[in-house]
């Protein structure tokens, strides 16, 4: 409601949360990273020494996982209920009793369906970070400056005096396209549009980089010689 009333107070706490995070994970990738090179665990708190810092944050990360995982697992359960259940399967809605039985059904067996999952598959750490790079880097850095960058160009290169809509037709009048379009529509906000550019390419490479390092991860996992195992918390060493 407060960004509501005042909309550049979401820009201040963006901006705010965006510098603290980046800084974080940048201070602890490098540290981690120039004590171990590419001897680094996945995740990497389980490469810290002595072990009761591995103990530590592995407290932390079981509280912020499972309150992750309930925010998630919210969101995930209702988009499978409404889109699925709902959409496919004709299930009553969630503002009927019928509906709200239903869901008190599924939730359980949605979090028994995950846990089984997770259990299942060894090294599932790599698989979701393969996952992460994939989806979440993609949806989170590169297409958002992608569709932004796509926006303001073709914002940008209307020329509202030679050209418009014609709702007879249904069909918008240019008075040009190609390459020449799109570049004087990247003109008007060059800073801007460059800086979308950049951080696009930066998004991609970071994409490749935890794609390439889970890849080559899950291929050391299952090559055969692994010992790691499903169903159980036991050292596979």
């Amino acid at each position: 409601m407060a960004e509501m009333r005042h909309p550049m107070d979401f820009w201040k706490a963006l901006l705010c949360g965006e510098a603290f995070i980046y800084a974080c994970y940048l201070v602890f990738g490098l540290y981690v990273y120039s004590f171990q090179g590419q001897y680094a665990f996945n995740p990497v708190t389980q490469s810290l020494s002595p072990y009761w810092w591995q103990t530590a944050t592995n407290v932390l990360g079981l509280a912020t996982g499972l309150v992750a995982a309930g925010l998630y697992g919210n969101i995930g359960m209702k988009v499978l209920y409404v889109e699925l259940l709902q959409g496919v399967f004709g299930a009553p809605p969630l503002t009927e009793a019928a509906g709200k039985m239903l869901w008190a059904a599924a939730v359980p067996a949605y979090w028994a369906l995950a846990f089984v999952v997770g259990a299942a598959v060894p090294q599932f750490s790599l698989v979701s970070g393969f996952i992460g790079a994939l989806f979440i880097l993609s949806f989170t850095y590169t297409l958002p400056a992608l569709l932004g960058l796509g926006f303001w160009v073709r914002r940008d290169a209307m020329v509202p005096e030679e050209e418009g809509f014609d709702p007879a037709t249904g069909r918008y009048a240019y008075v040009d396209g190609g390459f020449r379009r799109y570049w004087r529509g990247f003109l008007r906000r060059p800073v801007f549009n460059t800086w979308n550019f950049v951080y696009m390419l930066g998004g991609l490479v970071t994409t490749a980089l935890g794609m390439y390092s889970s890849i080559e991860g899950l291929v050391e996992a299952f090559d055969g010689k692994s010992r790691a195992t499903s169903f159980g918390c036991a050292s596979p060493v």
